[in-house]
């Protein structure tokens, strides 16, 4: 006892002693004026060159991202089913699980329906409006198994298959890379009073090294990243929202229709209109603070998500979703370990797909990382980690449960597609 006594007395306590010097007055009082100019002249270097080469900067950064991809691909394979075993264990052993996100006596600044809107919002978005539907449907076509040649793409066979990516896609592998970031964030924050930034979380590896330049690269790349993630969201929103006013009331002015040989987009007009307000809404909500705006749209994106969710329900297929979802949902738990680990080799055409699809997600969900991981612990304080997990963890099955109505009607769909005369034969 006195010998483990002595050794733990050897060890050196947690560095905790964070220190950024931020503005005491002026546009930037609370801020670290380095981080935020730096920031500010990287994304607007980007902005500028793509604007005025965007042929050049299309090639370079379609360039680099396929070869990151490449070099990369067994890397985030791999580091995401690290993620997601860690953070079962995690919440599985007693210990750690039960383990509070502040200090004895903190209570939850939300409520329950609240903090899980927030987190429903703030993970999923407008990626849950595009890929709900896009997703399973794209992997009916393609995925490991119909490459493989085990199941004919298209096919009642493809189906399971296609829901097993889905849920990977959307499922516990890629929220742990959320959770991770979140909890890590929170822990630093709230039990050791450390600032709600990047460079906390990593003060175990680096320590008293991130008060200086090292922890300010930290912070930039996290916004840089924050921001080039949420500018490919909004992006898919509001060409989502410009399509969906069109379809909705008609307005011709929202779309670029063309001679009727080219395929319809978003005109500039609907997507400058659509993005203003768009934005203006997000500046009202976060001017508003986390307490007001964000927590009432929030709650109110949740109450409409159910809501379209039961009319999927009451106009589609239901019986087809429900035991579709059951039965890929107990196949995706199946295959859990091997697919957290499988890496194909980037010369295979499975390694090619998976380029293309898994490692691109997990590169997408990395680079919103700090973006979410931050707003998750900024609303989780009081919280206890396997809480947390649990519920961050039941949001992939809203999405590809609305992906399943769309399936059941795609047999039908595809039928009518040979129809000279616009009738539909019978599914064979």
């Amino acid at each position: 006892m006195k010998e483990t006594s002595r050794i733990m007395a050897d060890v050196s306590p947690p560095f905790t002693d964070i220190e950024i010097e931020t503005r005491d007055n002026g546009f930037y009082e609370g801020y670290s004026l380095p981080i935020a100019l730096i920031s500010k002249i990287s994304i607007s270097l980007l902005v500028v060159w793509a604007l005025l080469f965007p042929l050049s900067a299309g090639d370079v950064l379609s360039r680099l991202n396929a070869g990151l991809l490449h070099v990369f691909n067994s890397f985030y394979v791999v580091i995401v089913g690290v993620f997601a075993w860690f953070l079962i264990a995690v919440a599985i052993i007693p210990s750690s699980g039960r383990r509070r996100l502040g200090r004895d006596g903190d209570t939850p600044e939300f409520s329950t329906f609240s903090w899980f809107a927030m987190m429903f919002g703030a993970g999923l978005g407008v990626g849950l409006m595009v890929y709900a539907t896009a997703e399973p449907l794209g992997l009916w076509a393609q995925n490991p198994e119909i490459i493989q040649g085990n199941v004919e793409p298209l096919s009642p066979e493809a189906l399971q298959s296609a829901y097993r990516y889905s849920f990977m896609h959307y499922g516990f592998h890629a929220w742990s890379i959320y959770v991770v970031t979140g909890l890590c964030l929170a822990y630093y924050a709230y039990t050791r009073d450390m600032p709600l930034t990047i460079r906390s979380a990593l003060t175990p590896i680096f320590g008293a090294a991130l008060n200086g330049p090292l922890g300010h690269i930290v912070d930039i790349l996290g916004i840089v990243a924050t921001i080039l993630g949420v500018a490919v969201t909004i992006g898919y929103g509001v060409s989502q929202l410009v399509e969906g006013a069109y379809a909705v009331f008609g307005y011709q002015w929202l779309m670029a229709l063309g001679d009727g040989t080219t395929v319809p987009r978003p005109s500039v007009i609907g997507l400058l209109v659509s993005l203003v307000l768009v934005m203006g809404l997000s500046v009202l909500s976060a001017v508003s603070g986390v307490g007001r705006g964000v927590k009432y749209l929030s709650n109110l994106n949740l109450i409409l998500s159910c809501i379209l969710l039961g009319v999927f329900a009451v106009f589609g297929s239901l019986a087809f979703a429900m035991s579709t979802y059951a039965s890929a949902f107990l196949d995706y738990l199946g295959h859990f370990p091997v697919l957290s680990f499988e890496a194909y080799g980037m010369e295979t055409e499975l390694g090619q797909w998976q380029a293309g699809a898994t490692t691109f997600y997990w590169a997408w969900w990395i680079a919103f990382s700090p973006f979410v991981g931050l707003f998750l612990a900024r609303i989780s304080k009081g919280r206890t980690i396997r809480s947390s997990f649990s519920a961050r963890s039941s949001f992939p099955r809203w999405s590809v449960s609305r992906g399943s109505p769309f399936l059941a009607a795609a047999p039908s769909i595809l039928s009518c597609r040979g129809s000279r005369k616009g009738r539909c034969s019978r599914p064979r």
